[in-house]
């Protein structure tokens, strides 16, 4: 042997002791991957289903062709991704962990020297790269799907009422409003020669004529149809005494409340597909309004779309230790216990959301209740896990040089 050198079973020793750990990673990583990929086709499967089956019913009655019918379905997935990339998650650890512990190669694990953190480490750095896939999806690729998906609701609200609207009879498909026009075309949206009796009160409102107009949807971040008419004139429809006063105008754009709600659109999937640019604009416009409500459901959902992607980071804490720590084990158990963690997160969502509205909580508050409330207890049960499963030392034995004289 050439001096200075170790022998060769000494060089695999180490060898073994440097790519244990990362082998170790890579098998418990594979183990989670495959169940993860099931978990994420499965649960986004199931909601895709349960939100696309509301809307059913107008999507088959509007829509040409099944792809276009697919298409629609398939918007609503990139939001969903924020629910089922989760449960997938808790579902992936909770499985892998019981299969392991099931199998025995816990106990194998800690006989060779590895830590209960080691073992955590995996999950930990496959919650970080979900917590990224999340955060992209709520910031950027969910209200874009939301912003399509929109379109087409708007597009098929605009489309019923052209459908629905015939030349030379009274039309009363808009609320609060009576219109008859002279001529159209179904695909533009182009009218001529419009009368619009539009009701204010119980004894007042409009009767407006005018000579061209258009239906058309004016933002899929807002819930109203946009009727623009050109020259035409203004009369009142009520107007005792020496108050009646006409007008005339050029452009006169009229905005039909509630045509997007009719649609199924509603209030948070308008929230859903902005930016948070165009939330932020929002907000300052809510404010200046005094639409308080409004503005503690959009400020909220700000801090919403942060606060689920953190809770990604949060549930290994939440899972480790009770998962290795129960004797129970199995796919059933590790099923229900995905739906319990998750349905908690969804009740303390909801359960701030409501004292967001009333008040009683700040915004802020309310989007990060299931973080706080799951990281407290996460902090709880992982730390004196962690100290009860950390290998110890035996005791060292201290020897008396008095006793061998």
């Amino acid at each position: 042997m050439v001096p200075g050198t170790l022998p060769k079973s000494r060089v695999r020793l180490l060898d073994m002791e440097v790519n244990l750990p990362v082998r170790m990673i890579r098998y418990i990583l594979m183990k989670f991957i495959s169940q993860f990929a099931v978990g994420t086709g499965v649960f986004t499967a199931l909601l895709l289903m349960e939100q696309a089956s509301r809307q059913v019913d107008m999507l088959a009655a509007s829509m040409t062709g099944l792809s276009q019918f697919l298409i629609s379905f398939m918007l609503l997935a990139p939001s969903l991704l924020t629910f089922s990339l989760p449960l997938a998650f808790l579902m992936a650890m909770i499985s892998t962990l019981a299969q392991m512990k099931h199998d025995h190669e816990l106990p194998a694990m800690y006989s060779a020297g590895i830590s209960p953190l080691s073992i955590f480490a995996p999950f930990l750095v496959a919650s970080v790269c979900v917590f990224a896939v999340i955060l992209m999806t709520t910031l950027y690729i969910s209200p874009a799907s939301f912003r399509a998906y929109n379109t087409r609701f708007l597009e098929i609200a605009r489309d019923r009422i052209l459908n629905d609207l015939k030349p030379g009879y009274f039309f009363r498909g808009i609320p609060g409003t009576v219109l008859l026009v002279n001529d159209f075309d179904p695909g533009t949206g182009n009218m001529n020669n419009l009368l619009l009796v539009q009701d204010w009160s119980d004894d007042k409102g409009d009767i407006i004529l005018a000579k061209r107009g258009t239906l058309e949807i004016p933002s899929t971040t807002s819930d109203e149809i946009k009727l623009k008419l050109h020259q035409g004139t203004i009369e009142p429809v009520s107007a005792p005494g020496y108050e009646y006063r006409s007008a005339t105008f050029d452009t006169l754009v009229i905005l039909l409340q509630g045509a997007g709600s009719n649609a199924g659109i509603s209030r948070k999937d308008l929230f859903w597909a902005m930016s948070l640019e165009e939330m932020q604009s929002e907000l300052i416009r809510f404010r200046q309004e005094g639409r308080t409500e409004d503005g503690i459901i959009l400020l909220t959902e700000i801090h919403r779309r942060f606060s689920i992607p953190v809770t990604l980071l949060v549930y290994p804490f939440v899972v480790f230790p009770l998962a290795v720590s129960s004797r129970k084990h199995g796919k059933a158990s590790a099923f229900t216990a995905t739906i319990f963690l998750f349905a908690l997160s969804v009740f303390l969502f909801a359960v701030g959301m409501r004292l967001g509205a009333k008040g009683q909580i700040s915004p802020w508050l309310a989007a990060w209740l299931p973080d706080i409330v799951l990281g407290t207890f996460g902090v709880a049960s992982f730390t004196p896990f962690l100290a009860r499963q950390w290998p110890k030392e035996p005791p060292r034995q201290v020897v008396n040089p008095d006793e061998n004289i």
